[in-house]
C-alpha cells in the first residue's frame, strides 16, 4: 500500500482515520490523501467482509420489504466479491465505499499506533479499481 497525503509519500503507521465523526469538518485545514494498493492487498483486506456483508443483506431483504434494498447487489443477483470484481467493478466499489468504508479503513489502518500519527482520515471521496489496483482519496487532516 502506497499512502501520499498532500502530495507526499508516507509511512502507513503514521496514518489513522477517524472514528467519531467521520466525515465532518473538524479543520478548516484539510490534506487530500490518496491509498494505492494492489488488487491483492486490497482483496485481502475486504473481500470476506464484502462476502458475509452480501449474505447477511440478501438474507435481510428475503425477511423484510425490499424496498431498502441495496440496488447494486439485487441489480447483480447478490454476487460474490470476485463476480462483482468480474462483472461490474463500478459497483463493487460503490458498495464499498457507501457501506463498508470504516472495515475497509480498520483493515488497513487499525493497527496504527495513535501516538505514532501525525495524519487522521476524515472521508472517503471515491474509491476506483483499475487492472492496476485500487486507488482510494479523501481528506485527513493533521494531528497536532
Amino acid at each position: 500500500m502506497k499512502i501520499t497525503i498532500g502530495g507526499k509519500s508516507i509511512g502507513h503507521e503514521t496514518v489513522t482515520y477517524r472514528e467519531l465523526g467521520f466525515g465532518q469538518n473538524m479543520s478548516d485545514t484539510t490534506i487530500p490523501y490518496q491509498l494505492r494498493l494492489s488488487c491483492a492487498e486490497f482483496q485481502c483486506v475486504i473481500r470476506n467482509l464484502f462476502n458475509e456483508f452480501v449474505v447477511e443483506n440478501q438474507q435481510d431483504d428475503n425477511e423484510t420489504d425490499e424496498s431498502e434494498a441495496i440496488p447494486e447487489l439485487v441489480q447483480n443477483g447478490y454476487p460474490t466479491f470476485d463476480a462483482l470484481l468480474s462483472s461490474s467493478r463500478r459497483d463493487l466499489c460503490n458498495v464499498i465505499k457507501d457501506y463498508l468504508f470504516f472495515e475497509l479503513l480498520h483493515g488497513l489502518l487499525g493497527s496504527s499506533n495513535t501516538t505514532e500519527c501525525k495524519f487522521a482520515i476524515n472521508s472517503l471521496e471515491s474509491l476506483t479499481c483499475s487492472d492496476d489496483g485500487f486507488v482510494i482519496t479523501g481528506k485527513a487532516y493533521s494531528i497536532n
